[in-house]
């Protein structure tokens, strides 16, 4: 039983103590302070929460230009693409519309050969 009120004791003791820490008497001086600094705190609050949600709408701007890039470079691909296969069709309509006889030599040889002995008979 002694021991009980011992702990009793104690306990209250412990919790008037606290009680006693917990309550703090201000100035008005002080209190002026503390709201400056409690205000002062809430508006940078408020001014860094305004930066961030600016930011995470430029961030936003950003991620749909790139989209769009991207969607420009897939499209500009493509029209490379399709003019090279364009320019491969071109091409094989020139080999094939192309007289096969332009490319000979032996012909443009004989030409030059006849040409040279016409003048050469007309001159004399």
């Amino acid at each position: 039983m002694k021991m009980f009120c011992i702990l009793l004791m104690l306990m209250i003791s412990s919790v008037a103590y606290a009680q006693q820490d917990s309550v703090m008497c201000l100035t008005k001086s002080e209190i002026l302070i503390l709201a400056n600094k409690i205000q002062l705190i809430q508006d940078s609050s408020a001014y860094k929460t305004s930066i961030i949600t600016s930011q995470s709408r430029l961030i936003d701007s950003y991620n749909q230009r790139v989209g769009l890039y991207e969607q420009q470079l897939k499209n500009r691909q493509e029209s490379i693409e399709l003019v090279n296969k364009q320019n491969d069709q071109l091409k094989k309509q020139v080999e094939e519309l192309r007289p096969k006889w332009y490319d000979d030599n032996r012909l443009w040889f004989g030409a030059g050969v006849v040409t040279t002995v016409i003048v050469f008979v007309v001159t004399r």
